[in-house]
């Protein structure tokens, strides 16, 4: 008598459940203690989402984050670095492509300009420095803002945008510049003054333009967890321009 009492009392449950929030799917631990509707839909969501075999990238990348922060944080930034490189490059041979064929002789335009070679080399540097340089960078850094600035609000965001533009940003430059020089095998002193005097003013210019807005929206309203990469995703663009500076 019991059991049938016990059957007939999930069974009730279940069509409630079914009438109020929608499903009929109940987690088995919905069925030991009480919960209102919104604890149903929050749980039966996360089952559906944690039993799914197929998962989108995003929630791919998003488990990877949650369980391993600091590599999947290296991977990317190593990825969206060689990225950049990449489109550097192409982008560097399309024009001295147009440009030679413009310099050409009306006569010879229409032979094919010859192809550059692309450097594998220079794409391999920079993905290692978004691994070894870049990725731990921003991931300590970052952790650093939040500790100074904790409250994600406007003033917060304020606090943290301008230590980052006043103290990390015109000290990383030369900091990039160097690991790019070591990487080529020949850092010198006297070399990156020189290349620091000829590019820094215009490279720290250009990094306030395009990363005090960016940085405003990023520590404003991106959640602290996905900061380094949204720096990641805006800095592919940025790394086209650090990518060509450099190898003036």
């Amino acid at each position: 008598m019991k059991y049938t009492n016990k059957l007939f009392f999930l069974s009730a449950r279940g069509d409630w459940f079914k009438r109020t929030c929608g499903t009929t799917r109940l987690p088995s631990r919905l069925l030991t203690a009480p919960s209102n509707c919104n604890t149903t839909r929050k749980i039966v969501k996360s089952t559906e989402a944690t039993s799914s075999p197929f998962l989108s990238p995003w929630a791919i990348y998003s488990r990877w984050l949650k369980d391993h922060p600091v590599k999947t944080k290296l991977l990317t930034s190593s990825f969206i670095m060689g990225a950049g490189d990449v489109a550097c490059q192409f982008l560097t041979r399309y024009e001295k492509q147009q440009e030679r064929a413009t310099d050409l002789p009306n006569v010879a335009r229409s032979s094919p300009t010859p192809t550059l070679p692309y450097d594998w080399y220079r794409t391999a540097k920079f993905f290692l420095l978004g691994g070894v340089l870049v990725g731990p960078a921003l991931h300590h850094w970052y952790s650093f803002l939040i500790r100074l600035a904790p409250v994600q609000n406007t003033s917060g965001a304020l606090k943290r945008l301008a230590v980052d533009q006043c103290i990390f940003a015109p000290a990383f430059i030369p900091v990039f510049f160097s690991g790019l020089q070591f990487l080529d095998g020949n850092f010198d002193m006297d070399q990156l003054r020189r290349k620091l005097k000829r590019d820094y003013k215009e490279t720290l210019i250009a990094n306030w333009a395009v990363w005090i807005p960016a940085m405003m929206v990023n520590f404003r309203f991106v959640p602290q967890h996905y900061q380094v990469l949204y720096s990641n995703a805006v800095g592919f663009c940025w790394n086209i321009f650090l990518s060509a500076i450099s190898h003036k």
